[in-house]
């Protein structure tokens, strides 16, 4: 980073101490400010180069006057040539803690005004995060500069600090007008709506963008230069849809191609979450990386257009996901980036939203079967089981894909849970509980309070993994019976429903059976022949690891360990072919455990079952490579 400017009436200290904090990505803070309204005025007389000269206006409103109140601003790499509080030059104090990401430029308050009005006069080469996955920052590429809102892999995740010192972090949304001074022989575009375009300067020309009266979080904040091709999407009587492709035949067709349900999908999610779209305009536009869900002006990589188009592909997932984001990121966004996953998951639900809009509701079910796969098959293992919720403990991405995929699943399976109806109200009282504002996971368990137990989201949201399972089933004279045993892990027990088609001689019947502990049994009454079950998979996640039908008592699954399935005289007696540490578990036929003992066994072993009264158990048995289970009879 770059050292602050020497000037006659400014200092720069990198040892200023204060007990202020402004908080960090992940880990939100309520400051003693409000910023209303960032205002950067930005000179760029060569894109190629990224160096630019630039002041910004910020406007801030105190909520106490106070002699402690510290206005605080992120900043990477940009050179700051002086700042005004209210028109007074001031001295501006870097802040350096402990944690690499919480970084940042401490400005104390000067006046007794309750508002203020704060100007930073910057110039410099603007830079992005760099690294391997190079994507937050400022970019330059195949003729465009263009600025992306977030990184990957870096430690602050909001990245508008490389082209615009703000208070960089998502819990302080405020309005924005920005005005760029470009060649005319480029074009300029930002945010919102074209406020003005002047080109009486000499050989250039200024562009002014505005959100109007709408605010944004500063990481959804993005402008590009370049010699953009606009081209208008029809959207009959929707918000206007523009695209800025490049300035070439192959890539405006593909936009006009890949981008024309736009219009349709904005529909399906006005409709689906009775929320109309929330803002004036809506826009993409193309650039070497993608895609970023800027507001009003989403990011699009253009050789993802290209080959969609190619394709045929007029679905356009992405440009979907891109857009359900103006709802659930943008128009409400979290305080920090510990719940990226409401907006990441919520994104990739409305992705299949616009699938069951288009396509109908079979086609939306199968195609979360198929996320529901890659997540348990793939991502889960590979991403070590993260949860949803603060996953950053665990994960050196920002944005790793289980927020996205698990997200989304848990999202649909809420829907499944409490209904159709009511997930629609809930979701829509969410929106507008919290619209233009701040949230976090703890009031969305709010909103689904009086249907969704807390267990529920301390489970699928705050906890981490799922469950493995295995099944038996078998008979006795009177009953059917399906035992599930979930497999011992790192992280917690489950509770989940299984969707079985009961198989017997003569018909099939479908059953629910919702687990609880560990060890759960579902009994049922039987007439003709008990054949077993098969599992019909729901949006629950768990995996089933075996599914084994026991013909006889005397039937074993580990030939290593040998048990006497009748017990007499209070001992059973058990032997093992195989030194291991092992616990064995005996529960009744509905899953209540009545004992349990553990350590390194071999060889023959009696165990004192004089407390139990006479009846039929499970005696579960299950080491590290060994899991076992056997029906017993006490008499």
């Amino acid at each position: 980073m770059m050292k602050y400017f020497i000037l006659s009436l400014m200092i720069i200290s990198t040892t200023y101490a204060q007990t202020n904090d402004a908080g960090g990505p992940h880990n939100y803070i309520e400051q003693k400010f409000d910023v209303l309204e960032y205002r950067p005025i930005i000179t760029i007389e060569d894109h190629k180069s990224k160096f630019i000269r630039g002041e910004v206006t910020i406007n801030i409103e105190w909520k106490n006057i106070s002699d402690d109140n510290f206005f605080y601003f992120h900043n990477e790499d940009l050179t700051i040539d002086s700042i005004l509080y209210d028109g007074v030059r001031i001295i501006a104090f870097e802040v350096i803690e402990q944690d690499p990401y919480n970084q940042y430029y401490s400005i104390q308050s000067t006046s007794s005004s309750k508002e203020a009005t704060i100007k930073i006069f910057y110039h410099g080469t603007m830079t992005s995060e760099g690294g391997s996955n190079d994507w937050g920052g400022v970019h330059y590429s195949q003729g465009i500069l263009y600025a992306m809102g977030v990184g990957f892999f870096n430690d602050y995740v909001s990245c508008t600090r490389h082209w615009m010192p703000s208070f960089d972090l998502p819990s302080d949304k405020a309005h924005y007008t920005g005005t760029f001074i470009v060649p005319d022989s480029l074009m300029t575009i930002s945010n919102g709506k074209l406020l003005s375009k002047v080109d009486t300067l000499v050989g250039m020309s200024k562009y002014t963008w505005t959100l109007g009266d709408d605010v944004a979080a500063t990481y959804l904040l993005t402008f590009a230069v370049g010699n953009f091709a606009e081209v208008d999407i029809p959207s009959e009587g929707k918000p206007p849809v523009k695209l800025y492709m490049y300035n070439n035949q192959n890539s405006i067709a593909s936009g006009k191609l890949v981008f024309k349900l736009v219009p349709e999908m904005i529909s399906a999610f006005e409709q689906f979450f009775g929320y109309d779209y929330p803002f004036e305009t809506m826009g993409y536009y193309a650039a070497s990386k993608g895609a970023m869900e800027h507001q009003t002006l989403v990011t699009m990589s253009q050789s993802q257009i290209v080959g969609k188009a190619n394709a045929n592909d007029t679905m356009y997932s992405t440009a979907a996901h891109e857009l359900g984001h103006q709802w659930f990121g943008n128009l409400v966004t979290p305080y920090d980036f510990r719940d990226a996953w409401l907006n990441e998951g919520f994104a990739v639900f409305t992705e299949y939203v616009w699938i069951e809009s288009k396509l109908g509701k079979e086609k939306y079910r199968e195609e979360l079967m198929k996320l529901r796969s890659t997540y348990i098959n793939t991502t889960a293992a590979a991403e070590q089981h993260i949860p949803l919720y603060d996953f950053h403990r665990f994960s050196k991405n920002n944005y790793p894909p289980t927020i996205y995929q698990k997200g989304g699943l848990i999202l649909a399976l809420i829907r499944d849970i409490v209904g159709d109806e009511v997930f629609r109200t809930k979701m829509n009282k969410y929106l507008t509980t919290y619209e233009n504002a701040n949230t976090n996971t703890e009031q969305l368990t709010e909103i689904f309070a009086d249907v969704l137990p807390q267990k529920f989201w301390d489970t699928w949201v705050y906890g981490r993994g799922y469950p493995e399972v295995d099944i038996t089933t078998f008979q006795d004279d009177d009953n059917g019976y399906v035992v599930v045993v979930q497999r011992e892990n790192e992280f917690q027990t489950y509770e989940f429903e299984l969707n079985y088609h009961l198989m017997f001689d003569n018909e099939n019947k479908n059953q629910t059976h919702k687990i609880t502990k560990a060890i759960d049994t579902l009994v049922f009454p039987r007439s003709t022949y008990f054949k077993g079950v098969e599992v019909i998979d729901n949006l629950y996640l768990y995996k089933v690891m075996s599914n084994n039908r026991l013909t006889s008592v005397e039937e074993e699954f580990d030939s290593s360990i040998n048990l006497i399935s009748t017990v007499i005289d209070d001992e059973l007696e058990i032997n093992f072919g195989k030194a291991a540490n092992y616990t064995i578990e005996i529960v009744t036929l509905v899953g209540k455990k009545v004992l349990i003992e553990s350590g390194e066994y071999y060889g023959t072993i009696n165990i004192n079952l004089s407390s139990l009264v006479a009846g039929t158990y499970f005696v579960y048995i299950r080491s590290y490579d060994y899991n076992t289970m056997k029906k017993i009879i006490v008499r």
